[in-house]
């Protein structure tokens, strides 16, 4: 059975002038924020009022047990989530202490489930609106999860989603991210995932458009059981005045453990991408295997491109790897196919698919790399039309 939570961000009739007050923004002085500043992008691009109403699908409601009970303290659950998330070091969230978290959606997934359907989050955020929902996500032992997330941000709109998974024992979480946004929006994300043993969290992602939109993903996972693991693949390919960002902390607590980022970033016209990651191994972590692979492609020489992988190491018993390379299409593949008669414009649009196809070959879900195919196609055209 297909679970939804459907959220639909509407416009409210009063506006909101001063709606984030004296709220200091990340600049580029900040940690963690040097190349994606997002105080400069709120003095172009801020929200006017907060999104309205939420509306949960009723087959959502009936086919999942709410964890919460009806007299649960909201302010609690803020509470123990902010606690959680100072878990992780310099976590980068985005919290706006004067809108505090407007949705609160709590779920327990019971044990052993297998939702290979899907459970579907989809986003709608109005034109000028800020949405800022908190997610939490609890994941019985040895259930199985789809987890489609979408999000259809208007104008000058601004989601800013935070995601928390608790993976219990056994359980496994296959997550997927369709992160493409309308002109001038603006998409942060802060999403915390906790591994028990033998649990696995996989993550798909796509992001980038040719618009002057902003997105940003905090990814923060920790491994906390013998023999977890986390696997997280993500393409950026971005043109225009885009920027996006996916900037990771993974904590490997527990030996015995495996964490795998494999990160595509293609850049063209004015756009940025950054990819920038740090993986920790405890003292006690050992038999840990962990890889940080970020490969970039500069299609425009007013066009940027940012990767730092990093890693910090206190076991002694480890098979850990790091690399970023950024770099242009090779000029001899290009000649080689434009003596074969291809066209200039062809004859890149082929090389920079083939720069893009191992990892979505790779993607796990299989509906979702259908997606992939078509999105994949579409920003091609628009790139090299």
């Amino acid at each position: 059975m297909s679970a939804h939570a459907h959220k639909e961000a509407l416009n409210l009739a009063q506006i909101d002038e001063d709606l984030f007050g004296n709220v200091a923004f990340p600049s580029a002085k900040a940690e963690g924020w040097q190349y994606t500043p997002l105080a400069k992008r709120m003095k172009k691009h801020a929200p006017t009022h907060r999104a309205g109403s939420v509306l949960y699908n009723d087959e959502f409601a009936r086919y999942y047990r709410q964890l919460l009970p009806e007299d649960t303290e909201f302010s609690k659950v803020i509470s123990d989530f902010k606690y959680n998330q100072k878990l992780f070091n310099n976590s980068n969230i985005i919290n706006i202490p004067n809108l505090d978290y407007k949705v609160i959606f709590v779920c327990d997934i019971p044990e052993n489930t297998r939702d290979d359907e899907g459970f579907i989050l989809d986003y709608s955020v109005a034109e000028n609106a800020y949405f800022q929902p908190l997610i939490i996500l609890n994941v019985g032992k040895g259930a199985r999860l789809r987890l489609l997330e979408s999000a259809d941000i208007s104008s000058k709109g601004w989601l800013n989603r935070n995601l928390c998974l608790n993976i219990e024992a056994g359980a496994e979480v296959h997550h997927t991210i369709n992160g493409e946004q309308a002109e001038s929006a603006t998409y942060t994300q802060s999403t915390f995932v906790w591994l028990a043993e033998r649990a696995s969290y996989s993550l798909n992602s796509l992001a980038g458009d040719g618009r002057d939109s902003f997105a940003r993903h905090n990814l923060h996972a920790a491994l906390n059981g013998e023999e977890a693991s986390f696997d997280a693949k993500a393409v950026f390919m971005s043109n225009g005045q885009t920027l996006t960002d996916l900037t990771t902390q993974v904590l490997h607590n527990a030996p015995n453990c495996q964490s795998e980022q494999t990160v595509r970033c293609i850049v063209s016209d004015k756009a940025r991408a950054v990819a920038q990651g740090k993986v920790y191994v405890d003292k006690d972590a050992q038999k840990t295997i962990s890889n940080q692979q970020y490969k970039s492609l500069i299609l425009s020489e007013l066009s940027d491109i940012f990767t730092k992988p990093e890693l910090e190491i206190y076991a002694d018993d480890v098979e850990c790897a790091h690399g970023a390379t950024t770099g242009q299409l090779d000029d001899n593949a290009l000649f080689y196919l434009r003596s074969r008669g291809i066209s200039r414009s062809q004859a890149k649009k082929m090389l920079t698919e083939a720069f893009l196809r191992d990892i979505i070959d790779d993607f796990a879900d299989g509906s979702f790399k259908e997606d992939a195919e078509s999105w994949l196609e579409t920003r091609l055209n628009e790139v090299f039309s």
